[in-house]
This record gives C-alpha cells, structure tokens and sequence, in this order.
C-alpha cells in the first residue's frame, strides 16, 4: 500500500507513489485540485490568446 500524503492545494489525504512524491517535491495534488488547475491554466491560456488578437487581425479593405 502507498503511503497517504496531503494535498497541497486543499489539505486532503491522498495515496501517491513516494517515487511521485519525490518528482514533484513534495506537491502532490488530488484528482479534483488537479482539475481545477487545468481548467484555470486552460481559462488562463484563452484569455492570453485573446490579448495578442488585434495584432493578427486583418483589415477588412
């Protein structure tokens, strides 16, 4: 059995690999935080590519 580990987002007890724990250093996240996460990075990198928008746009003449 792995040993538990908390969350490093939320604090809640997870199973994890020691070989994982020790590749991320010790931030290890649960299954919901890491969902959470990459939704935020993928609602991060959309509105990053919004904002460079007007520079690639093409002028309708």
């Amino acid at each position: 059995m792995s040993p538990l580990f908390p969350c490093s987002r939320c604090g809640v007890q997870i199973e994890r690999s020691v070989r994982l724990y020790r590749e991320q250093k010790g931030l290890v996240l649960c299954s919901t935080c890491k969902d959470r996460q990459e939704a935020e990075d993928l609602a991060s990198t959309n509105t990053a590519d919004h904002s460079t928008a007007p520079e690639n746009r093409t002028s309708g003449t």
